[in-house]
């Protein structure tokens, strides 16, 4: 982690001199002389405002070694002082600490102060020309093990003048080193040796991230819980974070845009803005410090395939100032109703939402204002909707929407977000969809694009996780599918950068599904993993109401005809599995097979791609998880004699191949 951007401000100046002189003249008769008189306006000048932000920080990690033993240990039953939640690996479980002696703590996990730090100072940073970021690493660890955490606690002020602030940041190289044995064996890795593409390195994913803003009161104080957490889980009587990112879920948001946007503490229009609140300008004896904590952790118990496996990135600030920054034209609160913000906003309007929990019930929530940008601040607002009946949690019905950073969730449910066609100009960004079904005998998605045409759409950097589906009483034939454009037809549209992942059915899980004919398509990008299609999945109480004798599993499914200029580019498939009959398939061509180009990506299902049509696929220079390329089968299940290669079935195209993974 590395400060190169801490302390980034935009200053925006308006400076000039000038000089005005009044002079009036009148003329009389029948006077010895003209009457005069002159009025002078001097040194007349126009100085620019400022906004510099200066940073201060403590940077903690905790091994559970030297001092911290003396002051803190694991709970041996009772409270602990705060916990930190597995992410969604199986096998994780929750850092949990009991802390004896806080400022001991702190004490004891503390590896570097930055411009003094954050604790028990009042120093005006506006009055050191030098606090500012170094450009040096914040965090440099070459030892992490499970249960390890660390935190970084910034103290900022914003010189003069309120200000918006944006947390940054964004990966900088992944990689999997050297692999021990132990790694090369777990049945989770899927990372060779050496490879540097990302989407192949664990690590991203089992580490998990929170951050928040706090006050001058809780940060200050020497309470663990409350430096790490300042916004906690409301719902849990332990103190634990409110929302919780991966690693590569975090990074992304940090690189989107200006970055994470935060809420501050004074209003928008008190700042001289709009949208969301601005941060206070200032000195320190004014009270004008501000506080940000980022806690990082690997949770305990976690497998092997993380092993040896390393992260670069960047984390840091950036700030505009407040006056004349029209960030939004409305800004919901907690408890004020979303559905009505969207009700009143005009055409082209972009409504900011305060990271809190807005349920809706009976209906789902309805963007239907043509051009609205409706964004999350914070880690993110949660749309929940709370009743389990058909159709979405959110509903897109205009056109030119940009819907971006929030959590949507519908247990027991059917869909996450929907797009309505027809459908022109609509983004779906950086959302996170999760919990999602099982609904019984109609397909759960996460985000579908459903009802018309779609032009121009673009579906990116979401995170589409934990859908399940199984069998109902009026069995169906029950999918669940991550994003899924259905319908009419696609033309001029993006799906990029998604990740979905633990997808699971009793039929099957498809993580990316083009249906219509599709014109000008790129799928790019996205990592798909962890799809188990299986009748041992047991979501409710109807299981196995009506069994089939096949299952499968899907990474991406092409079934659009006719194709036209359908790129299918750069993205991984892995862990894709499917217990009855058929095995699992990275890429599945069910449509046109013709227009569809499948070049550099990571096949690493059992069965690389299955053509199902009788064009040719050009499926060239592709990754199929080992230098001798794919195996070819006759069908699936495969008649194939190496099961350590990936199969492909059908007329594909595969030669060239490539050696390793394509980045």
């Amino acid at each position: 982690m590395t400060r190169d951007d801490l302390t980034l401000s935009r200053r925006k100046a308006l400076a000039a001199l000038g000089s005005v002189g009044v002079a009036s003249a009148g003329a009389g008769l029948g006077t010895s002389a003209y009457f005069s008189d002159q009025e002078t306006f001097e040194n007349n000048q126009l100085t620019a405002g400022t906004l510099d932000m200066k940073v201060a920080w403590d940077e903690h990690y905790s091994d559970w070694m030297d001092g911290e033993a003396a002051v803190a240990g694991m709970p041996n039953g009772g409270m602990p002082t705060f916990r930190l939640p597995p992410g969604t690996v199986d096998d994780g479980e929750a850092i949990e600490l009991v802390v004896d002696d806080g400022p001991g703590f702190l004490n004891a996990t503390r590896q570097e102060q930055g411009n003094g730090g954050i604790y028990g100072s009042a120093a005006d940073l506006c009055t050191d020309d030098d606090a500012d970021a170094t450009g040096a690493p914040l965090i440099d660890l070459a030892d992490v093990k499970p249960g390890d955490f660390g935190f970084g606690l910034f103290r900022f002020q914003l010189c003069d003048n309120p200000g918006k602030l944006w947390l940054t940041g964004g990966l900088e190289r992944a990689a999997e080193a050297d692999q021990t044995e132990p790694e090369a064996d777990d049945p989770d890795e899927y990372g060779d040796a050496g490879a540097t593409n990302p989407a192949l390195v664990e690590l991203l994913d089992a580490i998990q991230v929170a951050f928040g803003v706090g006050t001058t009161r809780d940060l200050a104080a020497a309470d663990p819980a409350a430096n790490l957490l300042p916004e906690p889980d409301p719902n849990s009587a332990v103190p634990q974070p409110a929302t919780q990112f991966t690693l590569r879920e975090f990074l992304t948001l940090a690189r989107s845009g200006d970055g994470i946007p935060l809420a501050g503490d004074i209003d928008a229009e008190t700042g001289g803005g709009s949208g969301r609140p601005c941060f206070a300008g200032g000195t320190a004896e004014s009270g004008e410090g501000h506080y940000v904590s980022v806690v990082w952790w690997l949770p305990i118990d976690h497998g092997n395939e993380v092993q040896s496996d390393e992260a670069t990135f960047d984390l840091g600030f950036y700030t505009e100032q407040c006056r004349h920054n029209g960030t939004a034209d409305a800004y919901v609160e907690s408890g004020e109703s979303l559905q009505a913000a969207i009700n009143a906003a005009d055409e082209g309007d972009t409504v900011e939402v305060a990271a809190d929990r807005f349920e809706v019930s009976g209906d789902p929530l309805v963007v239907d204002t043509p051009g609205l940008t409706l964004r999350s601040v914070g880690p993110r607002a949660t749309i929940a909707r709370t009743d389990a009946k058909t159709g979405a949690a959110v509903d897109i019905t205009a056109d030119d929407v940009t819907f971006e950073r929030f959590e949507v969730t519908y247990p027991g449910g059917l869909l996450g977000i929907k797009v309505t066609g027809p459908s022109s100009g609509v983004t779906v960004r950086n959302n996170r969809i999760r919990d999602v079904g099982p609904f019984g005998n109609l397909g759960v998605t996460g985000i579908i694009a459903q009802g018309g045409a779609h032009e121009d759409l673009t579906i990116e950097n979401n995170l589409v996780e934990n859908l399940s589906n199984e069998i109902g009483a009026n069995a169906g034939f029950p999918t669940v599918n991550g994003i899924f454009v259905d319908d009419t037809s696609i033309a001029d549209s993006t799906i990029a950068n998604n990740v979905v992942r633990d997808l699971e059915s009793d039929i099957a899980p498809i993580g990316i599904i083009l249906n219509p004919p599709a014109e000008n398509v790129t799928v790019a990008g996205n990592y798909v993993t962890d799809l188990l299609a299986s009748p041992s999945v047991d979501s409710d109480d109807t299981d196995d109401a009506t069994s089939y004798s096949f299952t499968f599993a899907q990474g991406i499914n092409i079934t659009s005809d006719p194709t036209t200029n359908v790129a299918v580019v750069e993205n991984t498939v892995t862990d894709v599995t499917s217990d009855v009959q058929f095995r699992g398939e990275a890429v599945k061509i069910d449509g046109d097979a013709s227009g569809v180009a499948l070049n550099r990506n990571n096949l690493l299902a059992p069965f690389g791609v299955n053509n199902a049509d009788g064009s040719e696929l050009d499926a060239t220079d592709n990754w199929w998880g080992d230098p001798a390329g794919p195996e070819v089968a006759t069908g699936n299940p495969p008649s194939t004699t190496d099961p350590d290669r990936r199969d492909v079935l059908g007329n594909v195209d595969f030669d060239p191949f490539l050696t390793e993974s394509y980045d």
